[in-house]
């Protein structure tokens, strides 16, 4: 049923006996569902409408006070409506709010449909999105819509328009990047070393050296060692061993002269005393179109998946014994920036717990792009004001759904780990398995050296 995006909130009554617990926990925490352990069957009419209105998008208009069991974002309807600056909207962005692409059937923002049609002479409402405009007259020199027969030229002012606006809109950051990069180093064959951050170092390009070879020579460069590199091309791992005795080299994976290889390393290494830790995902509200990101945390046993914990589960006492909780709630400053916090009390973890990924998706907009600065902060509890690190996103704006970072157990220790492009994925709050797909995999590449 998981895999048909069916979530099962499993209400189990008081009176069962206990060892009924782990099948309700179970069959609620695979489908991301919620568990009760009810005894007043009343308060499954508020659960399940409060799942309902959220589901909806309408969760402000819950009246009274959520009880224990029944979780809603702690948002008034007065601060729904002042959360986000008011702006202006055309009488145009207000009749194409939530429109559906009469050609690809996909639902858009405004932003996403041309501010008139392709031609002059077209006799038809623009109501089919900017990319299947421009891919239909590039295709075949033709407006896309089913009754136009308009021809369109290849140096179309409208056309070359709309391509601008696209490429403004879903800016690709790792080309930019690698573009800059080139032209800052034009001469000879090389390879570009570069953090997400954007520090980058230049290497003599040669094909046969080994992936160990060139994890030692970033060593040198970046002063990172090398059990704890982690080398990226094409979204893809770069293993070290292909067998007891046989290494791999830039050549198997493909790795061409002039091309950029992502490097990802520990953000921090929890010291052993740091018990209570805070991950504070943090993000600018669209100027349009209000709505907001999803933090959500991923809590696994090696690559099975044990537990979720976002706004609609806030905690877990069964598999977790509590030591995951999130804020729920929407915060805001000045009413221009969102918050979600997620408190983990590492050492409250049970000791089967070895990774834990945070999430951050979009709920309405198509991509993350519409908000500015998403960013992650991770602290100690007894110093809010130190930030121990932080990571930002650039390189994920085109993507719906992006995996921050992950807390990994190393021995006694605790390692905080940041992704790359390659923990790009689809799905949101309403659709979890495109993202604990992409975690399992993660998980299985990191065994696989």
């Amino acid at each position: 049923m998981r895999d048909m995006n069916v979530k099962i909130y499993a209400v189990q009554c008081g009176c069962c006996k206990t060892g009924t617990d782990e099948f309700f926990h179970y069959i609620s925490s695979q489908t991301f569902g919620y568990h009760m352990n009810l005894t007043d069957f009343s308060q499954v009419e508020k659960l399940l409408l409060s799942i309902c209105f959220r589901e909806a998008g309408l969760e402000h208009i819950v009246s009274g006070k959520p009880t224990e069991v029944i979780f809603v974002k702690t948002v008034s309807e007065k601060d729904s409506l002042n959360m986000f600056p008011k702006t202006t909207s055309s009488a145009q962005d207000l009749e194409q709010e939530g429109m559906i692409c009469s050609k690809c059937g996909e639902g858009k923002l405004s932003e996403e449909f041309p501010p008139t049609t392709v031609t002059d002479d077209c006799d038809h409402p623009p109501d089919i999105c900017l990319r299947c405009v421009v891919e239909h007259a590039r295709k075949h020199n033709a407006c896309p819509h089913e009754e136009c027969t308009q021809y369109v030229d290849d140096y179309s002012e409208k056309l070359l328009l709309f391509e601008a606006i696209l490429d403004e809109m879903f800016l690709d950051y790792n080309k930019i990047l690698e573009e800059n990069l080139r032209a800052a180093h034009p001469d000879g064959d090389v390879i570009y070393v570069s953090t997400l951050t954007g520090d980058s170092e230049v290497i003599p390009y040669n094909a046969s050296m080994t992936i160990m070879q060139l994890k030692e020579t970033v060593q040198c460069k970046f002063h990172i060692d090398p059990k704890n590199q982690t080398l990226l091309y094409n979204e893809k791992r770069l293993k070290v061993k292909k067998g007891s005795r046989q290494q791999y080299t830039l050549s198997d994976f493909y790795v061409a002269k002039n091309s950029t290889i992502y490097i990802l390393f520990p953000l921090f290494r929890v010291p052993e005393d740091l018990n209570h830790v805070v991950f504070d995902l943090s993000w600018g509200f669209p100027e349009t179109h209000p709505d907001f990101l999803d933090a959500s945390c991923f809590v696994f046993q090696q690559s099975e998946f044990t537990q979720l914990i976002d706004w609609n589960h806030p905690t877990d006492d069964f598999y977790l014994k509590g030591a995951v909780k999130h804020t729920q709630e929407i915060t805001t400053s000045g009413r221009s920036t969102g918050h979600q916090k997620i408190d983990v009390h590492l050492k409250r973890l049970p000791s089967s717990i070895t990774h834990i990924f945070f999430t951050l998706s979009s709920w309405k907009s198509p991509n993350l792009s519409a908000f500015s600065n998403p960013s992650l902060k991770f602290f100690d509890a007894r110093e809010i004001e130190r930030d121990l690190c932080e990571t930002t996103i650039t390189h994920a704006l085109d993507s719906p759904a992006v995996i921050m970072c992950s807390v990994v157990r190393d021995g006694k220790e605790w390692l905080i780990l940041e992704y790359g492009p390659e923990a790009l994925v689809d799905g949101n709050a309403k659709q979890y398995n495109p993202i604990r797909e992409k975690i399992e995999e993660l998980i299985k590449e990191s065994y696989d050296v």
